[in-house]
C-alpha cells in the first residue's frame, strides 16, 4: 500500500512538471493584461517567450519588450489597443486570426507612442492610428496570410490596409514592409507625417494619401501593385527619392498618380516598367524635376494640368514618351528624351529643335494594341507631318537636352559594354571584308 501511494505521488509530480514546462506562457507567467494592470507608469515589462491567447488594452505609459512572445487573437476585437501616451512596444508577433473581424490588429489612440520590430499577420488592418500625434512606427513586417482578390475589391473599402492613419498628424512611418495588403500605407485627413524607407509589394496601392497636407514621402519602394503611389486632394507635399517599379498588370496601373495635387515637389524618383510612369490630373503648380522615367508604356501623362514646372527629367525607352490632354501654361524644358534627335548650334547641350510628343501613335494603340510594334517607326513620323494635330494634345519641350541629366554607374558600365560590342562588330566586319577579298 505504501508503494502505491509513493508511485501515485511520483506520477503527480511528473505530471505537474510536464504541465508547467509545456503549457503556454499565459498559464506559467500570468496574462499580459495582468502584468500591465499591475505595472506602474513608466515601468518596463519583459514578456517571456510563449504564446498568449488574449487581447490587451494599455492605458498607462509602459515599455513592453517581447522576447519571442506571440499574441494570438481569435476574438472580434482589437488585439492590442493603446489608449495612452508614451507607450513602447517592441519584439512582438501578433496574429489577428478572426477572418471576419473589421478591427485592426493594433489600434493607437494616443501621442508619442512607438511600435518597433513587430510582426503582424491580419486579414484586417495591421496598425491603425486614430486622432494620434507624433507616434513612430518602424521596422514592422505586416503580411496577409491570404492575398486579397484585388479585382473584386471595393475601391471605397478601407479595411485591410497595412498602416492606416486617420486624423493623425506628425507621425513617422519608416522602415516598414507590407505584403499582400489593400493599401500598404493609407493616410487620410492628416498632415505633417513623414513616410520614409518603407517597402510595399503585391497590394492595391503601395501608398495612398487622401487629403494629406505637408506630407513627406522619401526613399520608399513599391513594386507589383496596381499603383505604386496614389496621391489625391493634397498639397504642400515632398515626394523624393522613391522607386516605383513594375506596376503594370492592371489596366489602371501607374507608378505615381497625382490627382488634385497642388504646390508640391516631385523630384529624384525612379519610375520604371509601369503601365504609366507618372500620371497627373486636375493639378496645378507642382515642380516635377530630376526624375528618371524609363521603360514604361507611357512615360508621363497630363490631363487638365496647369502651371507645372517640368524640367531636368530623363525619359528613356518609354513606348510613348508623353501624352497631354486639356492642359496649358506648363513650363516643360531641359528634359532628356532618348527618342528625340536634336541639333545643338550653340554648344550649350540643348537642342534648338524642340521635342514634341506623338499623339497619333497613342490613338492608334488605344484602338489596336498590337500596333505597339510600330513605336518610333518612320511611317509614324510621316503621319505626324501629314496631319494637323490639336496643339493641346502635344507636349512640347522647348529646350530638350541631348544628354541625360542623371548619369549612373550602370549607365557608364553599359556604355563600356556597348563600346566593346561595337568594336567587336567592327573588327568582325573588317575580318569578313578582308577574307572576302583574298578569295
Amino acid at each position: 500500500m505504501f508503494y502505491s501511494w509513493k508511485i501515485y505521488l511520483i506520477f503527480c509530480l511528473l505530471f505537474s512538471s510536464f504541465y508547467l514546462c509545456f503549457s503556454g506562457s499565459s498559464s506559467a507567467h500570468g496574462t499580459i493584461q495582468d502584468l500591465i494592470d499591475q505595472a506602474e507608469h513608466g515601468e518596463e515589462i519583459i514578456l517571456p517567450e510563449g504564446i498568449y491567447e488574449e487581447v490587451i488594452t494599455i492605458t498607462k505609459s509602459l515599455k513592453i519588450i517581447g522576447e519571442g512572445a506571440i499574441i494570438k487573437n481569435t476574438a472580434d476585437k482589437v488585439a492590442i489597443h493603446i489608449q495612452s501616451d508614451e507607450v513602447s512596444l517592441t519584439g512582438l508577433t501578433v496574429f489577428q486570426l478572426n477572418k471576419q473581424t473589421e478591427h485592426p490588429a493594433i489600434l493607437i489612440e494616443g501621442t508619442d507612442n512607438t511600435l518597433s520590430n513587430l510582426k503582424i499577420s491580419s486579414q484586417s488592418t495591421g496598425v491603425q492610428l486614430n486622432n494620434s500625434i507624433r507616434n513612430t512606427i518602424e521596422g514592422l513586417h505586416i503580411e496577409r496570410e491570404q492575398p486579397l482578390d484585388l479585382a473584386q475589391t471595393n475601391m471605397g473599402n478601407r479595411q485591410g490596409n497595412g498602416i492606416d492613419l486617420f486624423f493623425s498628424n506628425e507621425n513617422v512611418l519608416k522602415g516598414n514592409t507590407m505584403v499582400n495588403q489593400l493599401d500598404g500605407i493609407y493616410v487620410e485627413s492628416s498632415s505633417g507625417n513623414i513616410i520614409e524607407n518603407n517597402h510595399v509589394i503585391r497590394s492595391r496601392y503601395g501608398y495612398h494619401l487622401m487629403f494629406a497636407e505637408s506630407t513627406t514621402m522619401q526613399n520608399n519602394y513599391a513594386s507589383l501593385n496596381i499603383t505604386g503611389a496614389m496621391i489625391m486632394g493634397s498639397s504642400n507635399l515632398t515626394i523624393t527619392n522613391n522607386t516605383f517599379t513594375r506596376q503594370s498588370y492592371h489596366v489602371h496601373s501607374q507608378g505615381l498618380l497625382l490627382y488634385d495635387v497642388h504646390d508640391s515637389t516631385v523630384s529624384k524618383n525612379f519610375l520604371s516598367e509601369n503601365l504609366i510612369g507618372l500620371y497627373i490630373e486636375r493639378s496645378s503648380q507642382n515642380f516635377i524635376q530630376e526624375n528618371q522615367i524609363s521603360a514604361n508604356f507611357v512615360g508621363i501623362q497630363l490631363k487638365r494640368v496647369s502651371n507645372h514646372d517640368i524640367f531636368h527629367n530623363d525619359f528613356n525607352t518609354n513606348v510613348i514618351q508623353a501624352r497631354v490632354t486639356d492642359s496649358d501654361m506648363n513650363d516643360v524644358r531641359e528634359n532628356y528624351w532618348d527618342s528625340h534627335t536634336g541639333l545643338d548650334f550653340t554648344g550649350d547641350g540643348k537642342s534648338e529643335i524642340q521635342f514634341q510628343s506623338d499623339p497619333i501613335f497613342l490613338s492608334l494603340v488605344e484602338r489596336k494594341p498590337s500596333f505597339q510594334v510600330l513605336a518610333q517607326s518612320p511611317g509614324l513620323l510621316f503621319l505626324n507631318l501629314l496631319f494637323d494635330m490639336n496643339e493641346e494634345a502635344i507636349l512640347k519641350d522647348t529646350a530638350p537636352l541631348l544628354k541625360p541629366n542623371l548619369e549612373t554607374v550602370m549607365d557608364d558600365k553599359k556604355s563600356f559594354e556597348d563600346l566593346f560590342i561595337y568594336l567587336g562588330l567592327m573588327l568582325g566586319s573588317v575580318a569578313i571584308i578582308l577574307g572576302g577579298r583574298r578569295k
